[in-house]
């Protein structure tokens, strides 16, 4: 790193891939896929979808890309014939096999329109509290937000329609008010009131 930046003294920046407590673990899997990039060699995994629903899969690993605070993997699905790609927080049981496979037939659309093609994106308008500011700017981009004169915040964002969704709108409680669509404000009462 110091190289890529030409600065002699590498103290000053230090990248680790495991989230807090979870070191050993997630630098194991971060290296695995490495040498699996590197070396050409498929993969297997049981990976966990954003509706929790697990699948048995075996690809091509192709690129490790960090993309909005999380990192994911690209690479050739051999079940579905196409490129997908993956949280790595939600690859579990990662095994190198044997196989091998030629790089060069294989290269991963861009993250971006990998995502856009796989997501549902909806138009939001969130209100949140005062008390969930460290949370509005951890989760949106500066230019989405607008604090208002109450200390109140107002965030228009495309988010996917999935699990996430719901799951981050219900971890903030009292503090977001769906504004709208009508219909994610609707959804959000009946899974509160599931809980």
């Amino acid at each position: 790193m110091g190289a890529l930046f030409q600065k002699t003294d590498t103290d000053w920046l230090e990248v680790d891939f495991s989230r807090w407590g979870q070191g050993a673990q997630d630098n194991h899997r971060f290296e695995l896929l490495k040498t699996a990039i590197l070396q050409r060699h498929a993969i297997c995994f049981v990976y966990v979808s954003s509706y929790g629903e697990e699948s048995h899969r075996k690809i091509y690993p192709l690129k490790l890309v960090f993309k909005s605070k999380a990192w994911y993997l690209q690479g050739y699905c051999l079940e579905r014939q196409d490129y997908r790609t993956f949280k790595i927080n939600r690859m579990l049981n990662v095994e190198l096999t044997d196989e091998h496979f030629p790089a060069r037939q294989y290269s991963p659309p861009p993250i971006e329109s990998a995502d856009a093609a796989a997501l549902s994106l909806i138009d939001l308008e969130l209100q949140f509290s005062a008390r969930a500011a460290y949370r509005v700017y951890d989760e949106f981009d500066e230019g989405c937000i607008e604090r208002n004169d109450d200390g109140s915040y107002h965030v228009f964002a495309r988010l996917p329609e999935d699990g996430w969704l719901y799951s981050f709108l219900l971890s903030l409680g009292g503090d977001v008010k769906v504004l709208s669509p009508a219909y994610i404000a609707n959804n959000l009462m009946k899974k509160k009131s599931k809980t």
